[in-house]
């Protein structure tokens, strides 16, 4: 039986599932007799730099001289050096490596072309969308892929002879709050008179994210105001997933004289009689908990919540369905932005 080892480095995200997904369907088509260990670190939760290096420790456990071939992911460690180390260790065994998403000396190579794909969205937002002012919000400046990304970028403006400032440019993490911040801080330093820019480039889909939730807060609307563009193709496949989870739990809680309803897109309404507040609030924990549990089997790149709002009535009461269900979906937006205030 064959080794390969994985390193890598992240705790719920998209490619903490994917790359060993990926290797172990492979190894089953393929019907292999191969082990994979995975060595997986949380080295870049903490803003802590000793706590990361306690994190980044496992990558000391392995003597890779053991395994028959070793996989790194070295573009999600935050620290150049950790990943200096690794590959030097790795490179001493002389054993078969590959790196995803970052060429390092010595290793095999497996990524994308960072450099087109960029390229290609500047050429959309320019020909097909008339855009010339740019925001730019990025990943680490430490980052193999985000520096390609922002090299391209600027290779586009400027062969285009399209002024941009270096300040145009936010660089942070690939991550929500990232996108959020970002936007807050580049509108924050909009002089009087300056105008948004035409669209807004992300180096990810989570940072684009961000960016919508900010700009929804201050009152932009988008594509109105100014594009915006991810990187990840984060897609349909996830959100169709989380509403077919969402939809199943609800059935699941529902009696027989309960009425579920889909209201269009990722929102339902459910009509209950004789309900109690103790035996909502009992109702909600118990679907929280339940969509909580379906998550986790899933393996979803995404911790998956919903927000509830709930309105009570009478028989003799002359207010319409709409009203209920304006009252409702009032009270879970006011859930919703306190869930995401306290995110931020």
């Amino acid at each position: 039986m064959k080794k390969i080892a994985l390193i890598m480095d992240g705790w719920k995200r998209f490619f903490t599932y994917a790359w060993p997904a990926g290797i172990l369907q492979k190894i089953h088509e393929a019907n292999e007799d191969i082990n994979l260990y995975i060595f997986n670190s949380s080295g870049d939760w903490s803003w802590d730099a000793n706590y990361n290096a306690g994190e980044y420790n496992i990558y000391n456990l392995p003597d890779f001289n053991d395994f028959d071939g070793i996989i790194i992911d070295p573009n999600n460690i935050r620290y150049p050096e950790i990943v200096d180390e690794i590959a030097e260790i790795v490179r001493t065994t002389k054993k078969p490596a590959i790196s995803i998403s970052n060429k390092l000396l010595g290793f095999y190579y497996v990524g994308i072309d960072n450099r087109k794909s960029m390229i290609t969205i500047m050429e959309h937002l320019y020909s097909t969308h008339g855009c010339r002012r740019f925001w730019f919000i990025m990943g680490p400046k430490s980052n193999y892929e985000n520096n390609i990304r922002t090299d391209a970028l600027k290779e586009f403006m400027q062969s285009h002879q399209l002024v941009y400032k270096e300040s145009d440019f936010y660089f942070e993490s690939y991550e929500y709050t990232c996108g959020y911040r970002g936007f807050t801080y580049l509108v924050s330093r909009l002089g009087e008179g300056e105008k948004l820019p035409d669209a807004i480039v992300c180096a990810s889909d989570n940072i684009a994210v961000g960016v919508m939730e900010a700009a929804g807060k201050m009152g932009y609307r988008i594509p109105e105001a100014f594009c915006v563009t991810g990187f990840d193709n984060f897609g349909h496949d996830h959100g169709d997933n989380a509403i077919r989870i969402i939809a199943a739990t609800i059935l699941q809680y529902c009696g027989k004289n309960d009425i579920p309803v889909r209201n269009g897109g990722d929102e339902f309404i459910i009509v209950r009689e004789n309900m109690t507040s103790a035996s909502y609030e009992e109702m909600i924990r118990n679907m929280r908990n339940t969509v909580a549990k379906k998550s986790r089997q899933l393996q979803l790149p995404f911790d998956l919540t919903f927000s509830v709002g709930s309105v009570c009535t009478d028989m003799t009461s002359d207010m319409t369905l709409d009203d209920y269900i304006r009252i409702a979906d009032e009270t879970m937006y006011e859930e919703k932005t306190r869930k995401k205030a306290n995110r931020v």
